[in-house]
């Protein structure tokens, strides 16, 4: 068969990226076990037709709460009763409900952990969001490839800190676990990695936590699930509410990574105007049960707090002539703060982190989203907690966070192309298409990796408009980010930057 001799041969040209160095090639290729997943449509919802998600998942993420001053925002009716709509969904008449008591408008920051992580109705709570039958997939059920070259970075800086016997390794929004399950099966072909280390997740939604404790196999998936051990008695994996609960340990480094949860984590919005300043973009009630939505835009009337803090900060990182250009901004400070805790973390302890999600340089302008059944929505207030809230992650703000701790230093961001080919996504391939027994098997391994790494729009195999295009490539979408103590030089994957 053609395809099978193609397999079993050349590698397609849009993997033919860069070689990956000899040592790393070696790690991709070990491992030949071939265990196809099927695929579905990215979070970040290339294939409804515009930019990408870990994981999205409703971690509780430590951070600052930034609070705003209200007075002169709302004026409550002379009948104290909130306006009731029948068509509200239970977290809006909930939000209509916490806005009037509080007399005035939200943050988008405050919208988004409501929607996301609210205990009764909050997106993530209580469903399993990812796959086909949910709103999104992320890059790890694409491709058993994504998660196992994630080990070899794993592997790779472990071997620069010297091997050392124990390792802590934490990730942030696991999602299903499929990364880290990926990423075990992996370390099994290295029994002294595999055996010095020790699972972290931070994830608080009990159903996640379920199927996570499932994907590893681990020996109970009963409520509720705090710690336990792979079914083979080789990793312990504990869960935790936030990453301040991991533990901290004098002869332990820590390895973090992070794959599509800054991007889930509450933003808050401003915007410039000419006579007030740098203001606010906040979130109200509409006045009239007539109203299309349960929920509005509304900007502050003056700067707030949020906006007198962050606004400066993130303006004196960018260069002098660009900052006035700058119109409007979404930051994330529980993010920031996240990423400095980790910052120190990786000081004191050594170690390293890794971040991967769909975003830029920033500083960014208004890309909150709402994505919901693989497509995005046109009111993003609309139907407010049945849908995934979404963000594109300003990697500069998060540099920025990190610069402020001694001893780390950032690497990137690199586009998700170039980290996975130079971990050795081709050789990886090689070695998985040597194990498969039909074409089925070789079409999905080719499908996976190339939307993992392409950057081109998707063509139709066929010239009928009636089939649909396959999801393009996530390979440029989606950047990656390193950190590591100053001392270990750059990681595998960001050696050329300067």
């Amino acid at each position: 068969m053609l395809l099978l001799r193609r397999a079993r041969g050349a590698v397609p040209p849009a993997l033919q990226l860069l070689t990956a160095p000899t040592s790393t090639a070696l790690l991709a290729a070990r491992h030949s076990q071939c265990v196809l997943r099927s695929s579905g449509a990215t979070r970040d919802m290339s294939s409804a037709g515009a930019g990408d998600s870990n994981e999205r998942d409703s971690t509780s993420r430590e951070g600052v709460d930034v609070l705003v001053d209200r007075s002169g925002l709302f004026h409550p009716p002379a009948d104290p009763s909130p306006v009731v709509r029948p068509g509200d969904s239970p977290l809006e008449s909930h939000l209509r409900s916490l806005i009037h008591f509080r007399g005035g408008p939200l943050t988008v920051a405050e919208l988004v952990h409501e929607a996301l992580t609210h205990p009764t109705h909050g997106y993530y709570m209580t469903r399993d969001v990812f796959g086909a039958a949910g709103d999104f997939v992320t890059s790890p059920e694409i491709s058993q490839m994504f998660g196992e070259l994630i080990g070899v970075w794993t592997a790779s800086l472990w071997q620069q800190l010297g091997t050392p016997k124990k390792l802590c390794l934490v990730e942030l929004g696991p999602g299903r676990g499929t990364l880290m399950a990926d990423l075990l099966r992996f370390a099994d072909s290295l029994p002294a990695l595999r055996d010095a280390l020790s699972v972290h997740f931070v994830e608080v939604s009990p159903a996640l936590r379920r199927l996570q404790a499932s994907a590893l196999d681990c020996e109970s998936t009963a409520a509720p699930i705090g710690t336990g051990r792979t079914r083979d008695g080789n990793v312990s994996v504990t869960w935790h509410a936030d990453f301040g609960t991991v533990p901290d340990e004098e002869d332990t480094p820590i390895v973090v990574l992070a794959h599509e949860f800054f991007d889930a984590l509450p933003v808050h919005q401003f915007q410039r105007t000419p006579d007030r300043g740098w203001v606010e973009r906040l979130v109200d009630v509409t006045h009239s049960a007539s109203d299309t939505a349960a929920l509005r835009f509304v900007l502050s009337p003056g700067p707030t707090a949020a906006s007198k803090m962050l606004v400066p900060q993130r303006l004196a990182a960018v260069p002098q002539a660009v900052a006035p250009t700058v119109q409007a901004m979404e930051l994330c400070p529980k993010g920031m703060a996240i990423w400095q805790g980790i910052a120190r973390r990786v000081a004191t302890r050594r170690g390293g982190a890794l971040a991967i999600d769909y975003g830029d340089e920033g500083p960014l302008a208004f890309t909150l989203q709402a994505i919901k059944q693989h497509a995005f929505c046109d009111d993003l207030l609309a139907g407010v907690g049945t849908a995934d809230l979404s963000a594109h992650v300003d990697f500069g703000a998060l540099r920025m966070a990190a610069s402020q701790v001694p001893g780390v230093q950032c690497h990137g961001p690199v586009t998700q192309r170039h980290l996975l080919a130079s971990l050795g996504i081709e050789h990886r391939l090689q070695a998985l298409l040597a194990s498969c027994t039909d074409e089925r098997q070789s079409e999905a391994l080719y499908a996976g990796a190339l939307r993992l790494v392409g950057q081109e729009e998707a063509v139709r195999a066929t010239g009928d408009a009636a089939v649909p295009a396959p999801p393009p490539g996530m390979g440029v979408r989606y950047k990656c980010m390193a950190m590591v103590n100053a001392d270990l030089g750059p990681p595998v994957g960001f050696e050329a930057l300067k």
